[in-house]
């Protein structure tokens, strides 16, 4: 992804903390260390789960995230440790982009 996109903008593959809110993308890869893996994992957050970004708070905080059928809150730098692919699934128009 380019480093001038911000979040919001569509990629190939990229990290879950780059995916626009509403979009839904699956889980290719898990990366990082072996905690934030173990933590994703008992999360629920797993290769080809489809995960959504349900909002982001300002400043690079934590993000709001649906994995499957599991709310949760992960941080913006564990987000960016999980690669996804955008699906071609309709966006939710009830998702707020900013909490």
């Amino acid at each position: 992804m380019d480093p001038n996109e911000g979040p919001g903008s569509v990629c190939e593959m990229c990290g879950l903390n780059e995916i626009a809110c509403g979009l839904p993308a699956r889980v290719v890869r898990l990366s990082g260390t072996p905690r934030i893996v173990r933590r994703l994992l008992a999360l629920g957050v797993r290769p080809s789960t489809t995960c959504e970004v349900l909002g982001r708070t300002p400043g690079g905080g934590p993000i709001h995230l649906r994995a499957g059928s599991v709310h949760l809150m992960v941080r913006a730098s564990e987000a960016a440790e999980v690669l996804v692919q955008p699906t071609t699934e309709e966006r939710d128009e009830h998702v707020l982009p900013v909490l």
